[in-house]
């Protein structure tokens, strides 16, 4: 099998405008990405779902954990591959695998205005190494917005819920947050943290 050709900056692969990568810390998968998911299945042929590290963050979920709650959530979706993303640029992991979009959540406009730093961020490590906007290996960035019903939702909001001590009713609060292979895994975590608490 022939090596994958050199693209510009020694990034190797070829993209297309009908594969995407949506990266996300899923700290933890929510209802709301999964929405996103779902949507963005449809409009391309192939769509990787990638957990993202940050390394100036600290996680709820480890990472084996988060690859679980992706395949369990998004295995009903034939054209998604999930992946982790541990070391490298976002960008290049998409350019790799050939995937000429970046897919990118957001719950409402502010989102996306405080994350244009982040889109910018993204141009610029692309044209440092030659691969200008209108270059054929260019990664876009697209915005997908929560739908109207999910825009409270977030992985923050989760993790707010399971560790504010003497929050009532906090089981059922969460469970309409995410995904049922997601809730069992965060059942266990909350029997760790009221035993941390006690």
């Amino acid at each position: 099998m022939p090596a994958p050709a050199q693209g510009p900056g020694g990034v190797e692969g070829t993209v297309t405008q009908s594969v995407a990568l949506y990266p996300a810390s899923f700290d933890p998968l929510t209802v709301a990405h999964v929405s996103v998911a779902e949507r963005a299945a449809r409009d391309f042929s192939t769509l990787f779902v990638a957990a993202a590290v940050n390394p100036a963050k600290n996680y709820e979920f480890t990472m084996d954990e988060k690859l679980n709650f992706l395949r369990a959530s998004l295995g009903h979706l034939d054209n998604v591959e999930v992946i982790g993303l541990e070391d490298g640029l976002t960008v290049d992991h998409a350019r790799r695998r050939g995937a000429g979009i970046l897919i990118r959540g957001f719950r409402s406009v502010a989102d996306f205005l405080a994350e244009e730093e982040l889109v910018a961020q993204n141009r610029f490590v692309q044209e440092a190494v030659g691969i200008t906007a209108d270059h054929p290996d260019f990664v876009e960035t697209v915005p997908y917005y929560s739908r109207a019903t999910q825009g409270h939702i977030s992985s923050s909001l989760v993790r707010g819920l399971m560790h504010v001590p003497g929050v009532e009713r906090r089981v059922e609060r969460i469970k309409p947050l995410v995904p049922g292979p997601v809730f069992g895994t965060i059942l266990t975590h909350l029997e760790e943290i009221e035993q941390a608490q006690a």
